[in-house]
């Protein structure tokens, strides 16, 4: 059989339909990786259940099985060369509308985002498959039944391999990827710094960096113009892209989070956006599993200070053990906040007292000055990011009467510990975006102090923790036990750690659910809920996470 055009087009662009539904998927999840080839592959190795469904396998060995009783049966006819890539494209058809059926079965809850940059990895990708589907039927040499079938069989295998031919093409784009990052990079760069009387303050911090950012942009907005980056956009890339875009002549201050999951992150975006203030607004484990230790956590969230000029200002929470070393020795003048911390403090929090509308606590400075401050925000950890966002505020050029004005039409920060009344009289507490240690036991005790019926929490647990993972997971569940009376776990697997902790801690059976996905949890607490009842949602985990 030779190869004609009928031929490579009739196996050949239907195979790739088919690869590209399949593909999607995949690349979804490098997308969710931050497109970094080490996290994806990581990613692969604890998914290997997702990587072809076993009813995938066995609809691949039917279907050639079919093919080849067919072959036999038409290798005495003339019909076999025009009916076999007719066969192929019919199969392949099939397999496209069932990847695209099984996708929209649990639609992610994140979509795939088709940047330019997804464009190129997806395209890279059809190239490789393309690549490899030709190369073998050049090498195979189509001329007869059995070599045909011979190359199904590679493109099968082709089919199955698609996770690691996603992994291939991250790699092989990696240097172009690259080139295009620096453009975008020196852009931004020489852009932010034309901006003579632009002032940039970067915000790092195991915890609260997001809040922080939030507050310290809403004070200074009425009164300067002010752009800051939208959401958790924290990495250089996302950076740039709001400076590009974004940043002009007009504004005073750029208000910028700067995000870390590997060492070098923080130094790269002080290159980036040259910050004059630097606020350090916790250290904890987070990201352990890819910063292994936290004394490497300590210096990466040390770069800040580290790139900040002579005349600019560290603002460090001196309740941190961590951040109080980092103060030490520090070539720039520091501020300090908190609210246990024995020693003198330029800003500290005093009286704090929480109502389900909000927070209110007195400030007092260091020359023994006293200012009460209200806000709608929940839980006592955002006390540390409000009196982080104030004394930056002050340097900019605030009263504290204009931070106290301005503070109290803040609104919550969306998904974290954001209050949400229905009509119904439920009300519910969205602490999804996000779970660290921290932030997992201020937001039970939010639940604790809230009037209403049942308390109920819905949680995957927390990740990104290393080898403190489980235990702090645990924790987190024996925490639980003695505020909730129903407890939906998301995740049978993930949420081993927790259901052990609310076990330990007597949390009886029957007020305990394990749900598959946070559809399932959401089906199981229709059935629970009550009027009056208070739901915490403590984590939402993206789809790459997902059982």
């Amino acid at each position: 059989m030779e190869i004609t055009i009928f031929l490579a087009a009739g196996i050949l662009l239907p195979y790739l339909a088919a690869i590209f539904a399949k593909g999607r998927y995949f690349l979804h999840m490098a997308q969710l990786e931050g497109y970094h080839p080490v996290d994806y592959l990581h990613w692969i190795l604890k998914n290997k259940n997702k990587l072809s469904q076993p009813t995938e396998w066995i609809a691949w060995g039917l279907l050639f099985l079919f093919a080849i009783s067919l072959s036999l049966f038409l290798s005495a006819s003339g019909w076999t060369e025009a009916i076999f890539p007719l066969l192929w494209a019919g199969i392949q058809i099939h397999l496209t509308i069932y990847y695209i059926r099984t996708q929209k079965k649990s639609p992610p809850k994140k979509p795939l985002v088709w940047t330019a940059r997804a464009t190129r990895l997806m395209l890279a990708f059809l190239i490789l498959t393309g690549l490899g589907a030709l190369s073998s039927a050049w090498l195979i040499d189509m001329t007869s039944i059995t070599k045909v079938l011979l190359w199904w069989l590679i493109l099968i295998v082709l089919n199955l391999l698609i996770p690691a031919v996603m992994l291939l093409a991250l790699l092989v784009i990696t240097p172009l990827e690259g080139v295009i990052h620096f453009v975008y990079f020196t852009a931004a760069q020489r852009k932010i710094r034309k901006q003579q009387g632009l002032k940039v303050i970067g915000i790092t911090g195991s915890y609260g960096k997001t809040s922080a950012k939030y507050i310290l942009a809403g004070l200074l907005k009425p009164h300067f113009s002010t752009l800051s980056t939208p959401e958790s956009y924290n990495t250089p890339m996302g950076v740039c892209k709001i400076i590009n875009r974004k940043l002009t002549g007009e504004h005073q201050f750029f208000v910028t989070e700067m995000g870390a999951r590997r060492p070098g992150d923080i130094k790269k975006l002080c290159r980036l956006v040259s910050p004059q203030i630097g606020i350090l607004t916790s250290i904890g484990p987070q990201h352990l599993e890819t910063f292994k230790t936290l004394e490497r956590i300590v210096r990466t969230k040390g770069e800040l200070l580290s790139a900040l000029p002579s005349s600019g200002l560290a603002i460090l929470n001196f309740d941190d053990p961590h951040c109080r070393r980092l103060a030490e020795g520090l070539s720039v003048p520091c501020r300090s906040f908190g609210i246990d911390c024995p020693q003198p403090l330029d800003i500290r929090a005093k009286e704090i007292q929480w109502t389900p509308r909000g927070l209110s606590f007195a400030v007092e400075t260091k020359a023994g000055r006293t200012a009460a401050l209200k806000c709608r925000f929940l839980g006592r950890h955002n006390v540390y990011n409000i009196l982080a966002a104030a004394l930056a505020a002050q340097e900019c050029g605030l009263s504290i009467a204009q931070i106290a004005s301005a503070l109290v039409d803040i609104p919550p920060v969306p998904h974290r510990l954001e209050l949400i009344r229905n009509q119904t009289g439920i009300a519910v507490i969205d602490d999804a975006y996000n779970s660290n240690p921290v932030g997992a036991k201020e937001a039970l005790e939010v639940l604790r102090l809230m009037p209403g019926g049942q308390k109920i929490l819905i949680t995957p647990g927390m990740v990104e923790l290393g080898d403190q993972e489980y235990e702090l997971n645990r924790e987190m569940g024996r925490a639980a036990a003695k505020v909730c009376d129903i407890v939906i776990l998301v995740g049978p697997r993930r949420t081993k750690a927790i259901r052990e902790g609310l076990v330990e801690a007597q949390l009886p059976e029957a007020r305990l659910r394990v749900a598959r996905n946070l559809e399932e949890a959401r089906v199981e607490l229709s059935r629970l809920i009550r009027t009056g009842d208070v739901v915490l949602f403590e984590n939402d985990l993206p789809d790459n996470y997902s059982e």
